[in-house]
């Protein structure tokens, strides 16, 4: 019996369709349906942290700018100058009292409004919410933040960020790469980690301890949640990276709360977020911003608790370039798997794709645990996404592709 036979009773939800990840029309209702519409991660308010500073990020390819005014209040607005629509901001980050208008032609104060101009209309604004002082934007949202995020993901976060402690930004790298955007998507696994993080896998306390742990899912609203063991750091040191000093160490005040015998979380929250908790110093935020069908922009920001000390961050940042994006140990690792499938998918030579390991959850539910080497959480994700994008799961390859 071939693959494709076998696999023919499976149902349609456990398939994607291939060209989601390469067929322009559905890269332009990507961003009309689900970035025009969903709530977006942006950053943390400690990035406008003092009243008249700012910091911009994208909506889906839509310049915004985060203000905290004179009186403290935060609000959001899109770059762009009501007059000659050019940016209102130069610099990612920002100190002062207006936003001015490249051209010249214009400044606005950081509640928005014209205070230069022949014209006195302000600032298109969009809609922001703070969640533990994450910063969340949409441009025509049809729904709360809370609402949108759901009762499961607030759960799982409130024993996990605490409400007594201050961030700062420590570290922030932006690199493009030629995937599509929903491949970075993909949550946490464990036979991701273990068939293609090896070296990460091969220092985890026990041995095999991936598979011990499990997922904490959202099957209703295509959130999750992935537990790591904590790694041998001796023998990481010893035959790895040398000088390398484990969490018991180093006294780094923690930003975030781990529980004992963990080694931290890695997290995806739909549709571009996904996070790394790591020793309890660290919460990295990675947003996917999409550019075209097969070009995206990761986006990595790293927070760790305020006032630390110059030796203290400088770990922080070796944990990172140990690490992390783009050219730690497991971000090499993804860039170039995901590269690589990339331009297999370019090929066209499978019109779905199979993503049914262990299926079986029920896709009502709000809260699930599965274990942790399974694909749930890939059907998980883009059962929202199908929502968004108003298609039924047995639409046709024709179907999904522009007319």
């Amino acid at each position: 019996m071939t693959a494709h036979a076998a696999a023919g009773h499976i149902a349609d939800h456990y398939y994607l369709d291939a060209r989601i990840f390469t067929d322009p029309h559905i890269f332009r209702e990507e961003l009309d349906k689900l970035f025009g519409h969903a709530w977006l991660f942006l950053g943390h308010e400690c990035e406008a942290k003092a009243p008249d500073s700012y910091f911009c990020f994208e909506i889906g390819g839509t310049p915004v700018v985060i203000c905290r005014n004179a009186a403290g209040r935060l609000h959001g607005f899109i770059d762009a100058c009501r007059e000659c629509d050019g940016t209102v901001v130069t610099g990612r980050w920002g100190q002062g009292p207006l936003l001015r208008c490249a051209a010249g032609h214009a400044a606005y104060d950081l509640d928005g409004q014209a205070v230069e101009g022949a014209r006195k209309e302000g600032l298109e604004p969009i809609a922001i919410e703070l969640l533990h002082g994450l910063v969340y934007g949409s441009l025509a949202p049809v729904e709360s933040l809370r609402a949108f995020l759901g009762e499961a993901l607030l759960s799982w976060w409130e024993p996990i960020f605490r409400p007594d402690v201050e961030w700062e930004l420590v570290h922030v790298f932006s690199f493009p790469t030629a995937v599509n955007w929903k491949a970075f998507m993909q949550p946490g696994d464990g036979y991701h980690v273990q068939g293609l993080h090896r070296i990460f896998a091969k220092y985890a306390l026990p041995k095999g301890g991936f598979y011990k742990m499990h997922s904490l899912l959202s099957p209703a609203y295509g959130h999750s949640v992935f537990a790591y063991p904590p790694l041998d750091y001796p023998l990481f040191r010893e035959r790895v990276w040398s000088n390398v000093a484990g969490p018991d160490e180093v006294e780094v005040p923690r930003l975030v709360n781990i529980p004992e015998g963990m080694g931290g979380y890695i997290g995806q929250t739909f549709p571009n977020m996904f996070y790394t908790i790591r020793n309890g110093w660290v919460f990295a935020a990675n947003a996917v911003v999409p550019r075209a069908p097969e070009r995206m922009v990761m986006d990595r920001r790293a927070y760790c608790r305020a006032g630390l000390s110059k030796e203290q961050k400088q770990v922080i940042q070796r944990e990172e370039d140990i690490w992390s994006y783009p050219m730690g140990l497991n971000g090499q690792d993804d860039l170039a798997n995901f590269e690589w499938q990339q331009k297999a998918l370019r090929a066209n030579t499978l019109p779905r794709l199979l993503v049914a390991r262990y299926p079986g959850e029920n896709p009502e539910e709000t809260d699930t645990t599965v274990r942790s080497d399974s694909e749930a959480g890939y059907r998980t994700y883009f059962r929202r996404w199908r929502k968004y994008m108003e298609r039924e799961p047995e639409q046709s390859v024709r179907g999904m592709t522009a007319a």
